[in-house]
């Protein structure tokens, strides 16, 4: 969440006026709570799920801000909402792993280091924070996805998505690349300049604009060529040298086919895009008016509304 980011002072402020009154459990309440079974006050209400004063003090004592109140409310609804499979475990874990090693790589320091650096206790409490914001990106995919129209996916079909294209590339030294340009624009073929040369060559056959398996700056150099064509330089990429070719196109399939990719897409290239996480934020508010989020306390509501303008 890009909150804190924006709003520190807000931040310090509020919190300056929780711990003051509401940590010492003078705080005040706007609507009548009904205590639980066990005794404890709710200060928020989700669906039929609810956060105590026992439960947010608690936290509260090792954490603060804005993102602790959140995590618990994204929390607490994500988790009946999607039950996490083995997969997802292995892509936190890795996200996880990922994570920590750059940051050791970059900054030269340990694993424990970078949890202290971090405000995190433990693994644990880290594992905690990135299974949250993943369970919060399975939503925004969701959220995002049901939203879509069908007139935006005609569009995008029209306008933006291109047709399936034949790729191939060669992959070679620079001085034997210049060769091979040369050779080419002397009106030899790909088929003819892979005989004559022995050179690392590739035909990844028809791409579509969904693949994600092919390197992305090799797909965008094709994307550029017209049919049966190719680079007129060497192009540089992962700091390797290549000529790429895009031979022929074919005809894409009906709308109606390619409805459900064509989504999918839309929604990568819409998070991709979202680099200050404001359609994230917009999701998970939708959620929370969703299911009937209901504050019993002012300071709370207070700052979950300060939190909400932050973001129009």
């Amino acid at each position: 969440m890009n909150f804190c980011k924006k709003n520190k002072n807000t931040i310090i402020f509020f919190f300056i006026g929780i711990i003051l009154g509401l940590f010492l459990m003078s705080f005040k309440i706007t609507k009548q709570a009904v205590p639980l079974n066990d005794g404890s006050i709710p200060l928020l209400t989700i669906s039929d799920a609810n956060i105590t004063s026992d439960e947010y003090y608690s936290t509260l004592k090792e954490s603060s801000g804005i993102n602790m109140l959140l995590d618990m409310i994204d929390q607490k609804i994500l988790n009946n909402i999607y039950q996490l499979t083995d997969d997802d475990d292995k892509k936190i874990e890795e996200t996880i792993k990922d994570t920590i090693n750059s940051y050791v790589e970059y900054y030269g320091i340990d694993e424990k280091e970078f949890y202290q650096n971090a405000g995190f206790k433990n693994q644990d409490d880290f594992k905690e924070y990135i299974t949250i914001d993943y369970l919060r990106k399975l939503y925004l995919k969701d959220y995002l996805k049901e939203n879509i129209s069908n007139n935006e996916i005609n569009y995008y079909y029209i306008n933006q998505m291109p047709k399936d294209f034949e790729i191939m590339y060669i992959k070679a030294d620079d001085t034997t690349l210049d060769k091979i340009l040369n050779d080419l624009n002397n009106n030899l073929t790909y088929e003819d300049v892979i005989k004559k040369y022995k050179v690392k060559t590739q035909n990844l056959g028809y791409v579509s604009f969904d693949n994600e398996e092919i390197d992305i700056d090799i797909y965008n150099e094709a994307l550029n060529l017209e049919d049966n064509s190719y680079t007129s330089s060497i192009r540089s990429i992962n700091d390797e040298s290549y000529i790429i070719f895009r031979g022929k196109s074919k005809d894409k399939a009906d709308v109606k086919e390619l409805s459900e990719r064509i989504k999918n897409q839309i929604v990568k290239e819409k998070i991709n895009a979202d680099t200050d996480d404001t359609l994230l934020d917009e999701a998970l508010i939708n959620l929370h008016k969703e299911k009937k989020l209901t504050f019993y306390d002012t300071y709370l509501q207070e700052l979950y509304e300060v939190y909400k303008k932050s973001i129009k």
